[in-house]
């Protein structure tokens, strides 16, 4: 008789659920965890309590890089730049955001990526063997900057904005755990909502200097 017979029919499904559960932890990214960047408390986002002055009324044309490739090392300018749009539009940082081949004409602000790179990643060679039961453990990295430019005619230089972190990740069936402790979340550093949080914390630094740059094209304009 075998050993799957005499466990009964209950424990099989038990079995069963639990294998089906890591499944799709699995497929649903549990297998990587993160630990979440830390945010600066005396920042709010949002709610009546929100001191980030809330989204810039502006829309932005995320456009790849046109400048000579080897300024950035051969990558991929479409590849970047739909990277950037799609943190963008998800930190909520702007009033709309797209990403487009060349700047829409009801556009204000122009957003290029700055080709930043800085994954920091491992093989998992032990945990690969070992199906993930023995997890892989290490500091994960995520990086992005754009430059900001006003579509008028006539305006202040563009602006920098940067954002890095790292985080400790671990890889493996044990990423099911942490990835469900406070502080952590599923996925690979900068896979998530504090990311992007911090990411729009950034732009809203540099809230003021983004306004001069269209209040000073509106003024050359009405000239």
């Amino acid at each position: 008789m075998s050993v799957w017979k005499t466990i009964g029919r209950r424990n099989q499904m038990v079995v069963l659920a639990v294998a089906l559960s890591l499944g799709v932890a699995a497929a649903s990214g549990g297998c990587y965890a993160h630990r979440l960047p830390a945010l600066d408390a005396s920042v709010k986002l949002e709610g009546p309590e929100g001191n980030a002055g809330g989204p810039l009324p502006f829309t932005v044309s995320v456009v790849p890089w046109n400048s000579d490739p080897g300024d950035h090392s051969g990558r991929d300018p479409a590849a970047f730049a739909k990277s950037l749009a799609e943190l963008v539009a998800s930190s909520r940082a702007f009033r709309s955001s797209r990403l487009e081949a060349t700047p829409g004409s009801d556009a204000d602000l122009v957003a290029v990526s700055m080709g930043t790179h800085c994954e920091a990643s491992v093989i998992p060679l032990f945990t690969i063997i070992s199906a993930g039961v023995i997890p892989t453990v290490f500091d994960g990295e995520r990086c992005d900057g754009m430059v900001i430019r006003s579509t008028r005619p006539g305006t202040p230089a563009p602006i920098e904005v940067r954002v890095r972190h790292t985080g400790q990740t671990v890889v493996g069936w044990a990423a099911v755990v942490f990835g469900a402790l406070p502080g952590w979340s599923y996925g690979l550093v900068g896979d998530d909502r504090r990311y992007r949080d911090l990411f729009r914390m950034e732009i809203a630094k540099y809230r003021t200097d983004i306004e001069n740059l269209m209040s000073a094209g509106t003024a050359d304009s009405a000239k």
